[in-house]
């Protein structure tokens, strides 16, 4: 899909760590646009709501 050289310039683009795009490219390849949704993750649920 994205080689590795443009996954660079996304992540210094969106001022994020090259793995974090690799994930994201990962989970879409796999799961397609389900793959960028928020998924649950550990710990305590936050106590304010998004409304």
């Amino acid at each position: 899909m994205f080689a590795i050289p443009y996954r660079t310039q996304i992540a210094n683009q969106l001022k994020v760590a090259r793995s974090s795009v690799n994930s994201w490219v990962s989970n879409y390849l796999e799961q397609g646009l389900v793959g960028f949704e928020d998924k649950q993750r550990p710990g305590k649920r936050p106590s304010l709501s998004n409304d």
